[in-house]
């Protein structure tokens, strides 16, 4: 049937209305796609989803064609004012990539020449996107409007086409973009192949952080771990972190603090900044103190730092205090209460020792100045010396409390001999000036002389009991009676334990009793006869009780050969020492005896050859 006039202009009207709809959802869908372009690259997940959202049709692109009243448009159905059933299909240049078909004007010159081409119902005009996410609100043009009825008949027709894939292009347009959208707001979510959920594994040797195993050096649990290229725990090592620092880790796996034991000693690591500690005396864990090198190493031995050295020891690495220990190098060396290594005068053992202040040796056998400024002798085994000590040649006496050197003083010594030192401290030989006398000390024996003569450079000095002396000649002769006796006495002594020589009289050839009195007491400046009997006659006769040093003591009759001696006639002779005592020549050669002795069986007379 043919259109009038009017009717053709008002289909040309809803023609060119529904193009423009038509062209705005191309250009919409068309801008969508841009979209889904540019967000497909970014994930293999999200990539496959924009996918399937752009490509709605299956491998057939073209939107199927169909005839009779059951046919329904790709693109929309549209209805005329008057209710026929006159549309325009989709041609088949319309392709399911989101192109609309633009033939929309052949169907409008078709309907015009009177041509009603492939008719469907369309008296709704609704574009039914067939989408659960499709909002779109109806398309409609101004003329579009059309009772009830027809819109319930287009709706029924539409339902019954749901098998229709080709949707309308521009509806899908816009809900690809809406898809597309989701879809790259979803793939960020989604976990690709190579993201792990977060944690240790299984055997807590590696660990997941956002989503990918960890290297370096990383936080963990309150401590640190640090992780190799492989993404393995690092346990028992020293190990450079991605800050080009370096860190210990132990046996577990956590940073290292404080002692550490490593490559077969021991390292420390400040608890703070997990750095090894070089060169420093620090508390361990347990309390205890240790010392590191400069390479961060535990160390044993002699070791310098802040100024002086220390000592630790070999087993247990303590620092070593108050002891004299052997050195790595084999030498000794003292250290004090505080570890430091002593010189100068150190207490130890019961004694003192006095150390170099330069090699921190110990000194043996010196006379040094202490770091008080007094001065001590040390011995051969190193400690402090006290009494009598040689040294340098000669003998010096150190007081048994204070140590020090004895000056100008008569002391008894360690073994109860005493011996007089002067003001330099030496022992005094020869004569010495002491509390205002003068003494003689042997020097030989360094003792003190006492009740003797001494020859000192061609003169004669007689000193008493106590020592001092007395007097002093240029000649024997000229000496006192005490000094003479002293003198013979003194001589006579020389002999003691000689053998009796019938007739001798000097010491080559040895004495008899008369013969050893004239020598003694030539000596000593007096001149006697040379036999008893005249020796006798020639000394002043003394009781016994008035006998005194010095004094000659003669026996009458000491052997008999048959003649009628005189009883007066004095065959033995001997000089008096005092106390009951005298020293004679007889049988038993030259010794002392006793007086009575021979007085129990021979007369005893005593006769004075001094002036006294």
């Amino acid at each position: 049937m043919k259109f009038n006039k009017v009717e053709k202009k008002r289909f040309k009207l809803y023609k060119s209305g529904k193009t423009w709809v038509v062209a705005a959802t191309v250009f919409f869908a068309l801008a969508g796609m841009s979209g889904l372009a540019v967000h497909a690259d970014n994930t293999t997940a999200s990539s496959d989803i924009a996918k399937q959202t752009v490509v709605a049709n299956p491998t057939n692109n073209e939107s199927p064609v169909t005839s009779g009243d059951d046919t329904k448009q790709a693109d929309s159905s549209v209805k005329t004012d008057n209710g026929n059933n006159s549309s325009a299909t989709s041609s088949d240049d319309s392709k399911s990539n989101g192109t609309v078909n633009h033939d929309a004007d052949k169907s409008t010159t078709d309907s015009d020449a009177g041509t009603t081409g492939q008719s469907t119902d369309s008296s709704t005009g609704k574009v039914d996107n067939n989408t659960d996410n499709s909002n779109s609100n109806p398309a409609k043009t101004d003329n579009n409007k059309q009772n009830s009825a027809d819109a319930d008949k287009n709706k029924t027709n539409s339902d019954a086409n749901s098998n229709n894939v080709n949707k309308d292009n521009g509806t899908n347009a816009n809900n690809s973009t809406a898809k597309s959208e989701d879809s790259n707001k979803q793939s960020s979510d989604v976990p690709t192949d190579n993201v792990l959920p977060d944690g240790w594994n299984a055997d807590h040797t590696q660990y997941v952080k956002d989503g990918k195993l960890v290297t370096g050096v990383q936080s963990i649990d309150g401590t640190y771990y640090d992780f190799d290229n492989n993404h393995n725990i690092v346990k028992d090592d020293y190990v450079e972190s991605q800050w080009g620092t370096w860190y210990m880790f132990g046996n577990d796996g956590k940073i290292a603090t404080k002692v550490t034991p490593w490559a077969g000693t021991y390292y420390y690591f400040d608890p703070n900044t997990y750095l090894r500690v070089d060169n420093a005396y620090v508390e361990s864990q347990w309390g205890t103190w240790y010392m590191f090198g400069d390479d961060g190493r535990i160390v044993s031995g002699v070791t310098p730092w802040a100024g002086t050295y220390y000592d630790f020891d070999p087993n247990t690495y303590l620092r070593v205090d108050n002891a004299y220990v052997e050195s790595q190098w084999g030498t000794w060396y003292m250290f004090g209460d505080d570890g430091r290594i002593v010189s100068g005068v150190t207490p130890w053992a019961g004694t003192y020792y006095d150390f170099d202040p330069n090699t921190y040796l110990r000194v043996d056998n010196a006379y040094v100045e202490s770091q008080w400024g007094t001065w001590y002798m040390f011995g051969d085994d190193g400690r402090i010396v006290s009494g009598v000590t040689p040294w340098a040649g000669t003998y010096y006496d150190f007081d048994p409390n204070t140590y020090l050197r004895v000056d100008n003083a008569y002391v008894e010594s360690q073994w109860g001999t005493w011996y007089m030192f002067g003001d330099d401290g030496r022992i005094v030989s020869g004569l010495a000036d002491w509390d205002g006398s003068t003494y003689y000390f042997d020097p030989s024996t360094y003792l003190k002389v006492t009740n003797t003569v001494e020859n000192i450079n061609g003169n004669y000095y007689y000193f008493d009991n106590s020592g001092r002396l007395v007097s002093w000649a240029q000649y024997p002769s000229d000496l006192t009676a005490d000094a003479k006796a002293t003198l013979a006495i003194q001589t006579a002594s020389q002999f003691l334990g000689q053998g009796y020589v019938q007739g001798g009289n000097n010491p080559q050839t040895g004495f008899d009793c008369s013969g050893l009195v004239q020598y003694a007491y030539e000596v000593a400046g007096v001149q006697l006869p040379r036999l008893s009997e005249q020796q006798y006659y020639a000394t002043m006769p003394i009781d016994g009780s008035q006998a005194r040093r010095g004094d000659l003591v003669f026996f009458s009759r000491t052997y008999n050969d048959g003649s009628n001696f005189d009883p007066k006639s004095m065959t033995q002779v001997g000089i008096y020492l005092g106390n009951g005592k005298m020293l004679d020549a007889q049988g038993n050669g030259i010794v002392i005896e006793n007086v009575s002795d021979f007085g129990q069986s021979y007369p005893t007379y005593y006769g004075r050859v001094l002036n006294f």
